[in-house]
């Protein structure tokens, strides 16, 4: 198998940075779209093995984050400019990688941003890699942003607060904040292809993962499945983003 990395650059209104895990021959590729106060390094582990798999793997940092930052300002972004990115993305991976499946995979804040581009443009599968809060607390969460001072310590950093990495866990500026709430409760949106979805969850939470199934059947999705996390897998991962 022959690997090569190569680090590439979008020009919007701001350049948006990733990096392509190339393999050949490649039988798949997955678009990792990182959470909120990460960035695409902290990928590396996963993209090996999954690079090992005779899979491709890109990933780009969201804006706001790491090399992405709009107005220079680590946690600022807006819901626009995180759609447009995601469709720039999609599209090179598309144009790299034709005919192979190419599958999106996000976490609490990034599944829902995909879930926002799925009218705009065709792709084979989806790996949701988490839930999120109640939509009571994030209207909330919304209301108060609004009101608050220009910066906030946002309660996404609360699990990566102790993190050493400078890119992790900062302050989010009240606008990228409500901009991830917007997302996080944006409407299901119908398409008129055929798409799976795969939720991986804690077990302890699987009303809440129930209800996020019902949410992607409203979307008109072809298939919606539930894998909870003692039943994740790599392998069964792996037999999803291929076949």
């Amino acid at each position: 198998m022959k690997t090569h990395k190569h680090s590439f650059e979008i020009e919007r209104d701001i350049k948006v940075f990733g990096t392509v895990y190339d393999v050949a021959p490649a039988v798949a590729v997955l678009i990792i779209v990182h959470d909120v106060f990460e960035h695409r390094f902290l990928y590396q582990p996963l993209i090996e093995k999954i690079n090992s798999q005779q899979i491709a793997v890109v990933s780009y940092d969201l804006r706001g984050h790491h090399n992405t930052l709009e107005d220079k300002t680590v946690g600022h972004f807006s819901e626009e400019g995180l759609l447009g990115d995601l469709l720039e993305v999609i599209s090179m991976t598309q144009r790299e990688y034709q005919n192979i499946p190419i599958t999106l995979m996000g976490g609490r804040i990034s599944s829902w941003l995909i879930n926002k581009v799925l009218p705009l443009v065709e792709v084979d599968r989806i790996i949701v890699a988490d839930i999120v809060e109640p939509p009571k607390l994030l209207r909330l969460r919304k209301l108060v942003s609004s009101l608050l001072p220009k910066r906030q310590k946002s309660p996404f950093t609360k699990n990566n607060a102790q993190s050493g990495d400078p890119y992790v866990g900062r302050p989010l500026s009240n606008a990228g904040y409500r901009a991830v709430c917007s997302l996080l409760l944006s409407e299901p949106v119908s398409i008129n292809y055929p798409l799976i979805v795969l939720m991986l969850g804690e077990s302890q939470e699987s009303e809440l993962l129930t209800a996020r199934k019902e949410y992607y059947q409203q979307c008109g999705l072809y298939d919606v499945s539930i894998l909870l996390d003692q039943d994740a897998s790599f392998e069964n991962i792996v037999s999803f983003i291929i076949h």
